[in-house]
């Protein structure tokens, strides 16, 4: 009877362990889409407050988005960081949706983000300009630069 449970035992212990190994892939696939949808739907709805505020206004030179791009574009082995990190930066420059576009300083709108540092879960990353677009939408080409020598601090 013992040996009986002990195989028993054993063989839900072995299939755990299969299933873990074959679905767990998957199942960070899903979650990796789960958290980008879920980062594109809170943009979304704050783009959708913002422009739910100007609606009466109709002029065609306010901000209507800000668009971020990092650069490379393929780089796919920090996916997570780079989507938490448009997050983060998302909230710094969302004040740039709805202004007047002439009244926007290109200066200004570059050091906003250009040499800054921000930290996602205690590892910091310099966030370099490569190059802004304003009109209509606003476009930041950006770079991330891991900064392990912060992280200590």
């Amino acid at each position: 009877m013992k040996q009986k449970f002990a195989y028993f035992f054993l063989g839900v212990l072995l299939g755990a362990f299969l299933m873990q190994a074959l679905v767990g892939k998957e199942m960070n696939r899903l979650y990796y889409e789960k958290e980008k949808w879920r980062i594109e739907l809170y943009d979304t709805l704050e783009l959708l407050n913002k422009t739910e505020e100007h609606w009466e206004s109709q002029n065609s030179q306010l901000v209507s988005d800000v668009k971020l791009y990092f650069y490379p574009e393929n780089d796919q082995k920090n996916s997570f960081t780079q989507l938490e990190l448009k997050k983060e930066i998302r909230e710094i420059v969302k004040g740039l949706i709805g202004q007047e576009i002439g009244e926007i300083n290109p200066a200004l709108a570059y050091k906003l983000l250009d040499q800054r540092i921000v930290q996602l879960e205690e590892k910091n990353f310099l966030i370099k300009v490569r190059s802004i677009v304003i009109a209509r939408e606003i476009l930041f080409h950006l770079e991330a630069e891991y900064l392990p020598e912060l992280d200590a601090n």
